[in-house]
């Protein structure tokens, strides 16, 4: 699979905000509103690394590690995504934090197998119920950080990666479709911005088709296809941005 948002801007150079859950579709996730706010979640990981650090033997880490579980069950699922600004040192806070736990003898893995995993698990249900690609992207939400200090330990731990690897395969059976879906509709919305790109016959127009490939490209920036899509979405892109460039040296 091919990611169409950088074969796109590669070919027009001359090589998020995730969309909210359709509320108009039946089997989009309704969710409720997240009892953390991103400033919170962060600050509560932050703690929960400072506390276990300062741990001297396994029962007061075992202590912390269950207000971990406690943490994750609060973030709820479809809860706007953590900007990477804030997830990156939220991750990096739960690896050390779980580093500091495995000194004393606590399983470091001990919640993320019993709370993260399954979240993982809900998750993957919730993102299985929906009809297109941004809803699925919206589901992971508030679970950013977790979920990538997750992702640093599924490759050491084979117990871990046994546990984890089941639901990966399921969301990705349930995305692959979902992924074929929105690559055929970049397809179709590029071909308009080509087609719009191509009448123009002045910089203003031009500069319209820009900003509207610039917003096709935020829209897809996570869509994957395939590698005859990837071949359609650079061809257009690149005789999109010869008919602009030509427009705008339009006297």
């Amino acid at each position: 699979m091919r990611a169409l948002a950088v074969i796109a801007l590669l070919a027009a150079c001359g090589g998020g905000k995730a969309a909210a859950p359709r509320q108009d579709d039946p089997r989009s996730t309704t969710v409720e509103a997240a009892p953390l706010t991103h400033e919170q979640h962060l600050a509560a990981l932050d703690d929960l690394a400072t506390r276990g650090c300062a741990c001297a033997d396994a029962a007061c880490g075992r202590a912390v590690d269950a207000d971990l579980a406690e943490l994750i069950g609060k973030v709820a699922i479809g809860s706007a995504a953590m900007p990477e600004e804030q997830a990156t040192p939220g991750a990096e806070a739960m690896i050390r934090y779980l580093g500091c736990l495995a000194k004393l003898g606590v399983e470091p893995e001990a919640s993320l197998h019993t709370s993260l995993v399954a979240r993982l698990d809900d998750v993957a249900d919730a993102a299985c119920a929906c009809r297109d690609l941004p809803c699925a992207e919206q589901i992971w939400g508030g679970l950013v950080p977790e979920v990538m200090a997750l992702g640093g330990l599924v490759g050491s731990n084979e117990g871990l990666r046994a546990r984890v690897q089941p639901t990966w395969s399921r969301l990705e059976e349930c995305l692959d479709p979902l992924n074929a879906q929105a690559s055929a509709q970049a397809v179709v919305d590029l071909t308009a911005l080509r087609d719009a790109g191509c009448a123009c016959q002045d910089a203003a127009c031009a500069d319209g088709v820009q900003a509207r490939f610039d917003a096709f490209l935020m829209e897809h920036r996570n869509t994957k296809g395939s590698e005859e899509d990837a071949v359609k979405v650079g061809a257009l892109a690149e005789e999109m941005q010869t008919c602009l460039a030509a427009a705008r040296a339009t006297p």
